[in-house]
């Protein structure tokens, strides 16, 4: 027993000296005899492979687990082992991407007519005319927040007050408009009474400095009774402005041709003061009646109104209605052709009045004045009153402001007058 202890002990000693031998002489370029059979040394796995004519170990390429130190390519179970097959990746459903839905296309409202800044005068659109000047007006209006210029309204013991103030809408309108231009350090002073009331308005004129007989006088005064409408207003001695009026007391008083008048009779203490009074003494105006009531007519019209729409409405009545004149000049005037009216503009121009129709220059004036202000702005017509004062020569003031001259312009606006009175009420 002993003896067959030791030569087992003696064969595994020489076993293991002859191992590491055998392992440590194995190298990648060796020969090698079984194809495919791999082996183990240090930190690499060599494979028998076919190299030309000879079998040699080389270096197993196609390991992935060296790394990990799982064996590149272990030698094969002698029986298969079943594996689990893998459980099948699955691809994630994709998520259907939304189709957007389309943004109906907005139907394209239609958008208010363009209005220029200024008119050429071969634009013959009348109502576009019209447009152009009232937003020339109504940009100076919007500006005029905090007028300096102050009212004093005065009535009559009889007369109602709220009745009264709501005849001087217009005149507060117009005072804040032309307050950049003229802002008097006095009051103005708008006196108002029933046409019963004659003693108090007499009394009011001669603190004003105006005399009776030029108003009319009591018979004048009196003659509407209660329909009662008419007034003036004047710049006394250059410094103290002053309106009057004689107000009915009955019926409304809500149409244009009552609503305009302080507003029309306040641009006349402004053209006063611009070119009467401008050197500080009184001189006459240069201007043509034509100007001077046409600009009164237009500024009160657009006084009287809030917007767009109701200065062209308060415009249209104007038209229609708003003529300083009996029945024969109104008839009269329905008649003219255009070469008739290039005439009476230039009659106006030179006379303040024609024979054949004494109340023409109201009604046409406010027309060219609104055509004027088309064309230029308000500013340009304030210049062309300035500018008239100074040379004393509205002609040559026209030309300069405008770049055409007054003939000429006759010429143009004349056919456009010819329409505009047919629709003038007999």
């Amino acid at each position: 027993m002993f003896k067959r202890l030791v030569l087992v002990g003696l064969f595994g000693l020489i076993l293991s000296l002859i191992s590491p031998l055998s392992n440590a002489a194995i190298k990648a370029g060796d020969s090698c005899s079984t194809l495919g059979k791999t082996k183990k040394v240090g930190s690499q796995t060599l494979i028998c492979k076919k190299q030309g004519k000879k079998s040699v170990w080389m270096k197993n390429k196609t390991s992935s687990n060296s790394a990990s130190g799982k064996s590149e390519n272990p030698a094969p179970n002698p029986s298969p082992i079943q594996t689990q097959s893998p459980t099948p990746t699955v691809s994630p459903t994709p998520t259907p991407t939304p189709t957007p839905t389309p943004t109906p296309t907005p139907t394209p409202k239609p958008t208010q007519q363009s209005i220029p800044q200024f008119l050429t005068m071969n634009d013959a659109n009348n109502e576009l005319a019209l447009k152009v000047a009232w937003q020339s007006f109504n940009k100076r209006m919007l500006e005029a927040t905090n007028p300096k210029a102050k009212i004093e309204l005065r009535t009559g013991d009889k007369t109602d007050k709220s009745r009264a103030n709501e005849y001087i809408k217009s005149l507060t309108r117009s005072v804040a408009f032309w307050d950049d231009i003229y802002s008097p350090s006095k009051p103005i002073v708008a006196a108002l009474s029933y046409s019963d009331e004659y003693a108090w308005m007499e009394n009011q004129w001669k603190l004003f400095g105006l005399n009776p007989k030029d108003m009319g006088g009591e018979s004048g005064y009196k003659a509407n009774g209660a329909d009662c409408n008419q007034g003036a207003a004047t710049l006394h001695n250059g410094t103290d402005p002053f309106f009057w009026g004689c107000l009915a007391s009955r019926g409304s008083i809500d149409f244009i041709g009552v609503q305009k008048f302080a507003g029309h009779e306040y641009t006349h203490i402004v053209q006063s003061f611009l070119i009467e009074w401008k050197s500080g003494s009184y001189k006459r105006s240069a201007l043509p009646f034509l100007f001077t009531e046409g600009s009164a007519d237009f500024y009160g019209i657009a006084s009287s109104s809030n917007n767009q729409e109701e200065f062209l409405k308060n415009w249209s009545e104007s038209r229609v209605k708003g003529f300083f004149g009996g029945t024969k000049d109104k008839s009269e005037i329905k008649t003219w052709d255009a070469d008739k009216w290039v005439w009476a503009l230039n009659e106006n121009a030179k006379n303040n009045q024609i024979p054949e129709s004494p109340g023409v220059q109201y009604y046409s004036g406010r027309e060219v004045v609104s055509r004027m202000i088309g064309l230029k702005g308000h500013e340009g017509f304030v210049n062309f009153m300035k500018t008239t004062e100074s040379s004393q020569d509205w002609k040559k003031s026209f030309l300069e402001i405008y770049a055409i001259s007054w003939d000429e312009f006759t010429k143009k606006i004349a056919p456009e007058l010819v329409v505009i009175t047919k629709n003038l009420i007999p």
